[in-house]
Order: structure tokens, then C-alpha cells, then sequence
């Protein structure tokens, strides 16, 4: 259990990325909260435009609301872990805390022009939209590195940020296809910020060394290696303790017969 905990604490420290660990752990309060006081939290978070008069927060606190889904909270934590945390060190925490709350605002506010357009209504509730916006710009920086989806398929950085933008197209415009649209235009301006195509705001850090793209793929690319190989070496010490478990076991065995 301690060795488990050292672990997850050192991989904590390798992030250097504590505005996502804290979206993080305000999404696991969200579920909790709506777990234990459905009727305070009811309607409080979740975006709507009949709820704006009253809860004009909800356009930056609805990626919160998990609608007590338990998964969201797993699944959201997991991709902000990894894409999050690599685009927190490329911009600092003080800009990718404002890059996620610009997003958050600017999706709610583009859903919301989808709804009046399309003469819908609808409930804007889960992380989902501004964690798009993260990948598309992960994406963009890092178009050529391999991720691995459900242990099942390996794509590259830039179709994993194309595959964002169509899930947010077709997940959001399903009642409504305008919607989806609308939704989507946040994300085309995160891949213009992304690629340093936005004249006077550069995605760069603000302060200290400007490393080039490649220098940040570098570095982030044996993050996730140095991340992989510690899993390996685990699998391995635990595959050799069985082994001499099972020899013990075996020389146990022995012994008795013998005896």
C-alpha cells in the first residue's frame, strides 16, 4: 500500500500540473455532492438557458455535474491525467487555467447560440466539451505522438484530436444537428491557438525558456515512456515474486514428500 501511494505521489510531482489535478479533484466533489445532496446541487451546476437568470454560474461550473454518472468522474480524470497535465506544462498553470475556463464559457455559450438557433432546449452538464477542447489542442502540438485507446488501437495525436471534434459534432448535434455545429466552433479556435496561428495570442509560455515544439514532444514523449517503463518494471518485480512464491511452494512440497 505504501509503495502504491509513493508511487502515485511521484507521478503527482512529475506532472508539475496542479490546475488539472484540482479540475480533477472538483469533478470527483461534483459526483459526491450530487450523491449525497441531490436536492442543494439539483439544477445548480448544469447550464440552461431557462437557469441563467438565477444560476449564471452554471457556464463555468456545469463540467462539474457528472448527472451522477460514477464513470465520467473515472474516464474524465484519466484523459485530463494525461493530455491535460501535458498541455498545463506547455502553457503554465496560470494560462491553462484561463485557457479552461475561456473554454468552458465559450462552449457553454456556443451551445446555448445552438439551442436559440435551432429552437431547442436542452441540459449542458459534464466535463466533456472543454476536455475536447484540451485534446484538440494536445493534438495540435503533438500531431505524431502514438496514444493507445482502450488497450485497443493506437492513433496518433492528430487523429485523436480530429476524432474529439467529431465525437462533440455528432454527441451534441444528435437531436439537433446545429447544435452539434455550433458546438464545435469552440474547438476549430483551441487548434488555431494551438498551432500559433492566432497572431496576438501565441499559445507559448507567457514567462521563461520558449522551447520549440519538438522540445516539448521530446520532453512529453519520455514522460509518458518513463511513465510505461516504471509499469513494466512493476509488472515485472510482481511477475518474479509469484515465480518465487511458486518455487517456495514447490520446495515445500518436496520436503514434505520426502519426509
Amino acid at each position: 500500500m505504501s509503495n502504491a501511494f509513493d508511487d502515485y505521489l511521484r507521478r503527482v510531482r512529475l506532472m508539475a500540473a496542479p490546475v488539472t489535478i484540482a479540475i480533477i479533484g472538483l469533478i470527483v466533489a461534483g459526483l459526491i455532492g450530487s450523491l449525497v445532496a441531490p436536492t442543494i446541487l439539483s439544477n445548480r451546476l448544469s447550464f440552461r438557458l431557462d437557469g441563467l437568470a438565477t444560476h449564471p454560474w452554471a457556464a463555468l461550473s456545469y463540467p462539474f455535474d457528472s448527472g451522477g454518472n460514477v464513470l465520467t468522474p473515472v474516464f474524465a480524470g484519466m484523459w485530463l491525467w494525461w493530455f491535460g497535465a501535458s498541455v498545463e506544462r506547455d502553457l503554465g498553470s496560470a494560462r491553462f487555467a484561463a485557457f479552461w475556463v475561456l473554454v468552458t464559457a465559450l462552449s457553454a455559450g456556443a451551445v446555448g447560440l445552438g439551442w436559440i438557433v435551432g429552437s431547442t432546449r436542452g441540459v449542458l452538464l459534464g466535463p466533456w466539451l472543454p476536455i475536447a477542447s484540451v485534446t484538440v489542442a494536445w493534438g495540435t502540438r503533438y500531431p505524431e505522438v502514438p496514444v493507445g485507446l482502450m488497450f485497443v488501437v493506437s492513433l496518433a495525436g492528430k487523429w485523436v484530436a480530429l476524432l474529439a471534434g467529431v465525437l462533440v459534432l455528432f454527441g451534441y448535434g444528435g437531436g439537433a444537428p446545429i447544435v452539434g455545429v455550433f458546438a464545435v466552433l469552440p474547438l476549430v479556435g483551441c487548434y488555431y491557438f494551438a498551432a500559433d496561428k492566432i497572431g496576438f495570442l501565441p499559445f507559448r509560455r507567457a514567462a521563461g525558456p520558449r522551447a520549440s515544439w519538438k522540445a516539448h514532444e521530446r520532453r512529453d514523449s519520455g514522460y509518458f515512456a518513463d511513465v510505461r517503463k516504471r509499469e513494466k518494471e512493476r509488472d515485472e518485480r510482481e511477475r518474479l515474486r509469484k515465480l518465487f512464491e511458486s518455487s517456495l511452494d514447490d520446495d515445500q512440497s518436496e520436503g514434505g514428500a520426502r519426509g
